[in-house]
């Protein structure tokens, strides 16, 4: 849960279904201070590798719609949204 609602942030915030990969990356790192740029890459990797979001050319494409995604006030994802989840856990 918390993996989708990290994903859903930088897409609430401009409000759209795509987003530019650095953007995604500056968002989570840099704006919000939840990751380290590094960390943040790798969350786009495993969002990607459980089809949370799409890679086309430099952009990401979230595959659920964020808008409906709560974020709770004050929310801060853990680190265990950067371990990667065996299909069994998905």
């Amino acid at each position: 849960m918390s993996l989708r609602v990290t994903v859903a942030a930088p897409f609430q915030r401009t409000g759209g279904q795509r987003v530019g990969e650095s953007e995604f990356v500056v968002d989570l790192s840099l704006k919000r201070d939840w990751f380290t740029p590094d960390q943040a890459k790798r969350l786009v990797d495993i969002a990607v590798s459980e089809g949370l979001v799409d890679r086309d050319d430099g952009d990401l494409i979230v595959s659920f719609e964020p808008r409906t995604t709560a974020i709770p006030e004050g929310f801060t994802p853990d680190e265990s949204v950067l371990q990667k989840r065996s299909t069994f856990q998905q």
